[in-house]
């Protein structure tokens, strides 16, 4: 099967993962990224006053033209009717799968709305976002939560100065938002933990100061590095898992996270340590800072179910397998 994978360049590689992994299922995969505001977009702005959309689009149809394309896979792309429609006329038996990600805002479920009726499937990554718009949208409405990858979330041994640079008590990366924020001073007023933190935005915070942004490698290094690493989702979340969740583990690390009612739903409950709201983070901090060996035993076991029950290649190969069955049905 040949794959046009469109999706975004960023720092936590997610197209680039997901083109490894249908490659790792023998499937070649061609990537375009449909958010480079390239000098060429520009001048096109400039001389033709088209958006983004419009000329990634007309790029896409461009990197798919003299070539067969079995499946476009959409990560939260810019696809339309037309372009759609081009590329089936194209690709005779083409199909078409559109992942959103993200949390679910207004604007963002008009765009599932609106791609829906032209693709064969839409992904989406919470739980609670998925189960409530599937009574208005349909059978092709599927849950599909993040994962990892073995390539780019399994690290290598450590370096030399990496557990000077990485290492923490308690350490949390993400970008700035006010609920955050808020967890984070009063953990840090607790005093429960010499906590560091990295990310975008911080600025704003008027006690949190961050150590700068990261790549993502670095990231998983932070995670390896720390004896617990923070995971506090957005508060709009729908019951789900941002990619961080699996991300800790993956690299070793030990993840106390907000609690969401999907950790029960898929039994993961005595591989990851979750908190409430409140004095609870403080809490569950100052509790597995002082336990040592259950700290490494969850991380082992947690580590191993994610490889286990959560590569992209692993479920990336059943969504074809589905897609496979439901075009003979």
């Amino acid at each position: 099967m040949n794959i046009l994978v469109e999706g975004p360049r960023w720092m936590g590689q997610w197209s680039e993962i997901v083109v490894d992994s249908f490659m790792n299922l023998g499937h070649p995969a061609l990537l375009h990224y449909h958010n480079d505001k390239t000098m060429a977009f520009r001048l096109d702005r400039l001389i033709r006053g088209r958006d983004l959309a419009a000329f990634s689009n007309e790029r896409l149809l461009a990197a798919a033209r003299g070539r067969r394309i079995d499946l476009l896979f959409s990560i939260q792309g810019k696809i339309d009717a037309a372009t759609v429609r081009a590329l089936r006329d194209a690709n005779p038996g083409l199909k078409v799968v559109y992942w959103f990600g993200d949390i679910l805002l207004d604007r963002a479920r008009r765009r599932v709305e609106e791609v829906y009726e032209h693709v064969d499937q839409v992904l989406l990554s919470y739980h609670g976002d998925w189960m409530t718009m599937r009574p208005a949208l349909g059978d092709k409405l599927a849950y599909f939560p993040f994962g990892v990858s073995e390539r780019f979330h399994r690290l290598p041994l450590p370096g030399p100065g990496e557990h000077r640079r990485f290492s923490s008590e308690v350490a949390f990366v993400g970008t700035h938002y006010p609920e955050r924020d808020q967890l984070l001073r009063a953990l840090a007023k607790s005093s429960v933990g010499r906590l560091r933190v990295w990310g975008r935005g911080w600025r704003r915070s008027r006690k949190i100061r961050s150590h700068g942004r990261l790549s993502m490698t670095d990231t998983l290094k932070v995670h390896r590095n720390a004896l617990i690493s923070l995971n506090i989702h957005h508060r709009q979340t729908n019951d789900g898992f941002n990619m961080k969740f699996f991300e800790i583990p993956a690299a070793g690390g030990f993840e106390l996270c907000d609690w969401q009612p999907e950790i029960d739903r898929l039994q993961l409950g005595d591989l990851v340590a979750t908190f409430r709201e409140g004095d609870d983070l403080a809490d569950k901090v100052k509790f597995f800072l002082a336990r040592e060996s259950l700290r490494r035993e969850m991380s082992r076991r947690f580590q191993a179910a994610v490889y286990e029950k959560f590569r992209y290649d692993l479920r990336l190969g059943r969504l074809l397998a589905g897609l496979g069955s439901r075009g003979k049905s």
